[in-house]
């Protein structure tokens, strides 16, 4: 196929990817929220990632060239990872420029160019924690996903109901201060992962239960037409957890943690957000699990090493993809 050619069906992919996009924005907001990008740069994300799978065959691959299938297979994984790198940089910079500090000795400042400090330490719930509906364990914070089973054409498949995001304002054991964090979901990590699933006639698991229950727009727990599964992410509340953010004082006396970058800066926001903030619009901390050091571990790997072997995937994976087929760019 020649330049002008491939070049077409590659504008021909871009076009009607922007109107799927617009037919469906629900659900690439949803998907693209997985990776915890704003809306727009996901769904910039999305038309990269479909212009990346046409391009064998804008250039001369055919359907039936089932090992270029392992290589877009390889450039689809590549790209999602790459996405997760790129979600991250944002809070390992704010670890970057942090002091590292324990709860002891945090202070609180009045400078608005005041520098991060991270601290670590396991958090104290202030007010009743979230549970997983799943697990039914109690978190800092909580991400869940409802999917109710259906099919596409001869597949079974799951698609998305609702999803949303919980998190509880915790302290750190201390006697020299008064310590308050607020969190966000858009900035903690959650790393603990858990599922459940239930047939019509089966009962639900009591959080799962207890979830459909507290939420008029969702299914009826004791009127099921469908499987429904939940999934969760949460960050747990028994366990340390690392803090990156700014002390201030509040009005109540208490020193909170805020942080987080310049209002306006790219954030791992939820779709449609455009920052993640604390209730009082201040920008929120960022919560990773485990100790300073372990935190930076954590954060490190995301950017630099999964960020490296992600481009390793997508270049190799697109060069698999034409290698094992009859797409050949022009001389």
């Amino acid at each position: 196929m020649g330049l002008w050619s491939a070049l077409g069906v590659i504008a021909l992919v871009v076009g009607l990817t922007v109107a799927v996009a617009r037919m469906d924005p629900d659900r690439i907001e949803r998907v693209t929220s997985e990776v915890d990008l704003p809306a727009p740069l996901g769904r910039v994300a999305y038309g990269l990632w479909v212009v990346g799978l046409a391009v064998p065959f804008a250039f001369g691959a055919s359907v039936e060239d089932t090992a270029s299938g392992i290589g877009l297979a390889l450039y689809s994984v590549g790209a999602f990872f790459l996405l997760v790198s790129v979600s991250t940089r944002d809070e390992y910079a704010r670890f970057r420029a942090a002091t590292k500090t324990t709860p002891d000795a945090v202070r609180p400042s009045a400078d608005p160019d005041a520098s991060p400090v991270a601290l670590s330490g396991v958090p104290v719930p202030v007010e009743a924690p979230p549970t997983g509906p799943a697990s039914g364990e109690a978190a800092v914070s909580v991400e869940w996903t409802l999917q109710k089973r259906g099919r596409l054409a001869h597949r079974t498949v799951w698609d998305t109901v609702a999803a949303g995001a919980e998190a509880v304002p915790f302290a750190f054991e201390t006697d020299a201060v008064d310590l308050r964090i607020e969190p966000r979901p858009e900035r903690s990590f959650e790393t603990e992962t858990a599922a459940a699933s239930a047939d019509p006639d089966e009962p639900l698991p009591p959080a799962f239960e207890t979830l459909l229950d507290r939420r008029a727009d969702l299914p009826d727990p004791n009127a099921r037409d469908e499987r429904l599964r939940v999934i969760e992410e949460r960050l747990p509340a028994d366990r340390p957890v690392t803090v990156v953010g700014t002390p201030r004082r509040a009005a109540d006396g208490t020193v909170v943690i805020d942080g987080g970058p310049p209002a306006g800066a790219p954030s791992r926001a939820a779709p449609g957000a455009e920052a993640a903030t604390d209730g009082a619009g201040a920008p929120a901390p960022v919560v990773v699990p485990g100790t300073v050091d372990r935190a930076e571990r954590h954060l490190r790997r995301r950017v630099r090493w999964l960020g490296a072997a992600s481009v390793a995937l997508v270049i190799g994976g697109q060069a698999a993809a034409f290698a094992w087929s009859s797409a050949s760019l022009p001389v």
